[in-house]
């Protein structure tokens, strides 16, 4: 076989591949594919050539090293960019290689397609499976366990007339209640609306904050009883 450096178009295919900054190109070879063709470029050249050669440092080259360290099966898996339906991000298996016990990084690879880990839930997850010799397996939970969930709010305008602002001062005065706590109280009353913590007064609208469920209930209300937007407020407090 001849080297690959007297073979331009696989030569150049590796050069594409990783070396596409700012160019619009696609990538002609796999993470996988770069990495066996350094190693072979290092086997022929020496590293230091290879270094003259490849316009990417040390660090980048050992990043590709690392993924020839795994099996077969997690390398055919490792594609450019972020981890998605399956696969493997590139960044993601480079922090994945520093685990120390084989067995845990292709687990950790199996984990990382399935759940979506990121590079810096990787890093964490192998910063305490190494320094603090914890459980891969209840790191992992413990990792994605923190994770922060996003929830939807939907801020919903009511119509605050004149004389309807008069009618709930009065009501409220009347209950001893702000007038937040009685359109509160009035939401569950007349709309079967439970749980709702935000309202404010601005010139003649109300603004509630809802979730998705209290907002599928105002919703559903606002229907079934033909309601109109300046007609809320009057239903709210008859």
């Amino acid at each position: 076989m001849s080297k690959l450096m007297d073979d331009n178009i696989e030569y150049a295919k590796l050069l594409s591949s990783v070396n596409i900054a700012n160019t619009g190109l696609k990538r002609q070879l796999s993470p996988s594919q770069v990495a066996e063709y350094i190693e072979r470029l290092i086997e022929e050249e020496g590293f230091e050539t290879t270094l003259m050669l490849l316009p990417i440092g040390k660090k980048i080259i050992s990043d590709f090293r690392i993924l020839l360290t795994f099996p077969e099966s997690v390398q055919n898996l490792i594609i450019w960019g972020a981890s998605k339906d399956g696969a493997l991000g590139f960044s993601v298996c480079v922090f994945i290689g520093p685990l120390k016990k084989p067995e845990d990084r292709e687990l950790l690879c199996k984990e990382a397609a399935e759940k979506s880990l990121s590079v810096e839930e990787i890093k964490e997850i192998v910063g305490l499976v190494n320094k603090q010799d914890k459980s891969l397996i209840d790191t992992i939970e413990t990792i994605t366990k923190s994770r922060p969930k996003i929830t939807h709010s939907y801020m919903v305008v009511i119509s605050f007339l004149r004389d309807i602002q008069t009618k709930i001062k009065e009501l409220a005065k009347n209950t001893n209640q702000s007038m937040e706590d009685f359109v509160i109280m009035n939401m569950d009353k007349k709309f079967q609306i439970s749980g709702i913590t935000t309202v404010a007064f601005k010139g003649e609208n109300i603004i509630l904050e809802m979730n998705k469920q209290q907002y599928e209930n105002y919703k559903s209300k606002i229907k079934e009883n033909n309601l109109e937007f300046n007609k809320i407020t009057e239903f709210l407090v008859s």
